[in-house]
């Protein structure tokens, strides 16, 4: 019987939280412009008569829209979007309510039902009749869906607006500040900022923005002051001051908050001045009604003063308050556990070497901001260093394209980046801003790898069926009854693994390991092999990742992949 491996429920409701707020996240930052342009028409209003219309419009029809097809994108490339708008028009038209989340609910649906119906039904019993199929099943599954919605929200609707109005209300009391601002302090610092910003607090913000003209909630996470007193404080004592005042310039004009993060993680003291300086500013802008007319992003001190109401000396005063009590509080810390600032060098850890690579990507949650700047960098250094014909694209932790070689991302976003790509090599870094770590990248990584002739490796883990020719079952050695090894004239390690066993010559194999003849290490694989214990030949059955059969052979080791720069 084959053995399973059984996820922790807590660990299976935090991946499918991620999962969610991460799918939200990622719809508001596609259709991020707009919602820019409806701050700003906001603001022309004042002065510019016919920027009513066009908010009206915006909001009624074009931005629901937009967020439709964004939708349906995300979940069926081809024909979702199509479906998702046309649901949404129905839906508009039928019931005006512009709710984003009931948008985003229905365009979810409507391109989950053709995508169901594409897969399961069309390309299964009629392959050759996709478009004419497609075709007549899209504005069906839109009908249905914009109907059924308008009867759901006529019914629920009013409930659900209840729900929302008492959140607002909660928002308009003092103590709300202090219960929102350490989770709102505590979720930036570890990652989470785009998504506490953009899947809560800016559908809140946006509810709040319809009915009032502007709204707090777009300036509780953007507010700069809190981590702008964290980078100063470090400044301070920081040597290499150039590099430090650039990150503080990028942080408070540019508005990309993440710089500061890494540097409150290695020193979680640092928590205590950050949440006491968020809820200083945040309750500052509460007593004196400082409120956004949109959502500033990135959270630049120039989008957030654009976008503030008549409290703009209120607003800056509350960011001051914030940057004063953060630093005060942080150099304090600082000071007293008298830390080395010396910057080091960070590590690069080689997985496997490549003879071409092509395309690098640089991952951060939203796909903006640091990615953007690191794959800046690491271009100029790759320019300068002769690999100009490298790509490098900047993504998503969900949208990183299929020819991506190497994935290079933040050590807090290895986990899941690896869950989702585990096919690439992924390379951590701590601060995308770092320069020393896309010069130790090439020289340690590209230029090994240039110089450095070695055999690809090939593992396919889960197969079911085999293909052994005769010569190769000639040629097959079994080890312990459980592995087969074939040395062949190629250049390459193939690893096939079976958990369910297959029969060959009366035994039952779960691996096929194909090893280069006149290769020095093959001979040291086939010798780990051999050693391996009874144990680890039957964790075989529940292998499930190609980096556990690197663990088990010690292919790292043997091969002296991974080495430290």
């Amino acid at each position: 019987m084959k053995k399973t491996k059984n996820k922790n429920s807590g660990d299976v409701m935090k991946e499918k939280l991620y999962k969610l707020t991460n799918f939200l996240q990622i719809i508001i930052t596609k259709n991020m412009s707009f919602f820019i342009a409806l701050g700003i028409f906001r603001i022309l209003n004042l002065k510019w008569e016919k920027s009513f219309e066009i908010v009206e419009l915006l909001v009624k029809y074009i931005i629901p829209i937009t967020i439709a097809y964004t939708t349906g994108n995300l979940i069926e490339k081809k024909y979702g979007s199509i479906t998702s708008v046309l649901a949404s028009v129905i839906y508009l038209v039928s019931f005006q309510n512009n709710n984003i989340l009931t948008i985003i609910l229905l365009s979810t649906f409507s391109s989950l039902m053709i995508k169901k119906i594409k897969s399961r039904l069309i390309l299964k019993y009629f392959p050759s009749l996709e478009m004419l199929g497609v075709n007549i099943f899209i504005p069906i599954i839109a009908i249905i869906s914009g109907v059924s919605m308008s009867i759901i929200n006529k019914n629920i609707g009013e409930e659900f607006g209840k729900i929302i109005n008492l959140i607002l209300e909660m928002g308009e009391n003092a103590w709300f500040i202090f219960f929102i601002t350490p989770i709102i302090e505590v979720s930036k610092v570890f990652f989470l900022n785009n998504i506490v910003n953009r899947g809560v607090l800016f559908f809140l913000g946006y509810e709040e923005m319809l009915q009032k003209g502007s709204s707090l909630f777009f300036l509780l996470e953007t507010n700069p002051g809190p981590g702008l007193g964290i980078l100063l404080s470090y400044y301070c004592f920081e040597k290499n001051k150039k590099q430090m005042l650039n990150t503080v310039t990028l942080e408070f004009f540019g508005g990309i908050h993440e710089f500061y993060f890494s540097y409150v993680i290695k020193n979680l003291k640092l928590l205590f001045p950050l949440v006491i300086g968020g809820i200083v500013g945040n309750l500052f802008f509460y007593i004196f009604g400082v409120a956004l007319y949109g959502l500033p992003s990135p959270g630049s001190i120039i989008l957030i003063s654009l976008f503030s109401n008549s409290k703009f000396i209120f607003l800056i005063l509350g960011i001051f308050l914030s940057i004063v009590v953060t630093f005060f509080g942080a150099y304090l810390i600082l000071k007293n556990e008298n830390t080395d600032f010396k910057e080091n060098i960070k590590k690069i850890n080689k997985i496997y070497l490549k003879k071409d690579i092509k395309k690098i990507g640089i991952v951060c949650i939203s796909g903006a901001g640091t990615s953007t700047i690191g794959r800046n960098f690491l271009a100029n250094e790759l320019e300068k260093n002769g690999y100009g014909d490298i790509r490098i694209e900047n993504y998503s932790s969900e949208e990183v394209e299929n020819d991506v070689d190497i994935i290079i991302t933040h050590k807090n976003l290895k986990n899941s980046v690896e869950k989702i790509y585990k096919d690439k090599d992924i390379i951590v870094l701590e601060n995308y801003l770092d320069k020393e770590f896309y010069k130790e990248f090439i020289k340690n990584y590209l230029r090994e790898n240039k110089n450095q002739k070695r055999q690809d490796i090939i593992i396919e883990v889960n197969q079911k069926d085999i293909s052994l020719s005769k010569e190769d079952e000639e040629k097959l050695l079994i080890i312990n009854e459980k592995i087969g090894i074939v040395e062949k004239e190629n250049d390459k390690i193939l690893i096939k693994h079976y958990p369910y066993g297959v029969n060959i010559q009366e035994n039952e194999l779960f691996m096929v390991v194909y090893l280069p003849k006149n290769f020095k290490e093959s001979s040291e694989i086939a010798e780990k092999i051999n050693s391996l214990t009874n144990k680890e030949i039957e964790n075989l059955e529940i292998i499930d990742d190609e980096k556990e059969i690197v663990e088990l052979l010690e292919l790292e080791k043997i091969l002296e992949v991974k080495k430290e720069c």
